[in-house]
């Protein structure tokens, strides 16, 4: 008789290989944020969400369309200033991994 051996492989999003960094504009500019992060197994293909905070950081909401590796705020105001962004990456059948939340600061 034949045996099947099944091996398990775990398929996560193993790190952020490069996070977003902390930005100081002056308004009415607008900032880039850029992460990219790896997978287990590699070569898989990875979802990026953008989240912001309005708050300090203790509620987040997702930002509409930002769905790329890049986010581009919109022309900023100095009511932005303060505000916090972070990034979730996952992938189909994966854990998600949220990076470190960096402040915008708007002069």
């Amino acid at each position: 008789a034949a045996t099947l051996t099944i091996t398990p492989v775990t398929i996560a999003i193993s790190a952020f290989t490069s996070t977003p960094s902390p930005a100081t504009v002056v308004h009415p500019a607008t900032v880039s944020f850029s992460t990219t992060a790896a997978t287990t197994p590699s070569g898989r293909t990875i979802t990026y969400s953008w989240e912001k905070s309005t708050d300090g950081g203790t509620t987040w909401g997702t930002v509409a369309g930002a769905t790329s590796s890049t986010y581009t705020t919109p022309a900023t105001t100095t009511g932005n200033n303060g505000d916090k962004y972070r990034v979730n990456a996952s992938r189909a059948g994966a854990t998600t991994a949220t990076s470190s939340a960096i402040t915008l600061t708007v002069t």
